[in-house]
C-alpha cells in the first residue's frame, strides 16, 4: 500500500512527529509536515483528522474526518491498493 501521513498542524514540530510515529507503532509509510498549509489548501483539507484516499488516476475515492480505520482500509482497497 502506498500511503503518506501529512500533518497540517502549524504548531507541530519534527520532534512531535517523531513521537507520533513511535506512538503509532512506527508505521511503514512516510510522514510529512505541511508547515505552510499549501498542501492542505490544494487538497481542500480544513480540519485535523481528515483522510483523503486517491486511486491511481488521481480521483478521490474517499474523504472523511476522524474516520473509522476500517472505512479507510476499504477505500484504500477500492482505490486498487492492497
Amino acid at each position: 500500500m502506498d500511503a503518506l501521513v501529512v500533518s497540517i498542524d502549524p504548531t507541530d514540530s519534527v520532534a512531535k512527529m517523531r513521537d507520533y510515529r513511535r506512538a503509532a507503532g512506527s508505521p511503514p509509510y512516510p510522514m510529512a509536515w505541511d508547515r505552510t498549509g499549501a498542501l492542505a489548501s490544494d487538497l481542500q483539507v480544513a480540519a485535523l483528522g481528515t483522510s483523503v484516499v486517491y486511486d491511481a488516476r488521481g480521483r478521490v475515492v474517499f474523504r472523511g474526518i476522524d474516520s473509522d480505520p476500517a472505512a479507510i482500509a476499504s477505500a484504500v482497497h477500492k482505490a486498487g491498493a492492497s
